[in-house]
């Protein structure tokens, strides 16, 4: 995974998900309960023209958890699967 800023990762989002609609607080808000989690870590980049911009990169623990996430959203969408097959069924 790239290395990415907060205002590129809210733009990256936007662009990539469907139905994406937050702020760009609440990225900086989960990028610092992130980084105080040890799960990303920062730099801050100052040698180019322009504000100074901070970079996020994933840590081997924000690895471990998005292994986590991926195992709780496959059983969810087995839940939802279940869900409308069940539907499908009544509405024959």
């Amino acid at each position: 995974m790239d290395d990415l800023y907060g205002a590129a990762l809210l733009n990256t989002l936007q662009r990539e998900l469907p139905c994406y609609h937050t702020d760009s607080a609440v990225i900086y808000r989960s990028l610092q309960e992130l980084e105080e989690d040890g799960s990303v870590s920062s730099y801050w980049e100052t040698d180019i023209p322009g504000p100074a911009k901070k970079w996020y990169k994933i840590t081997d623990k924000g690895l471990k958890k998005l292994v986590e996430f991926k195992d709780d959203i496959e059983m969810r969408m087995k839940n939802l699967e279940f869900f409308l097959d069940s539907y499908k069924k009544l509405s024959k």
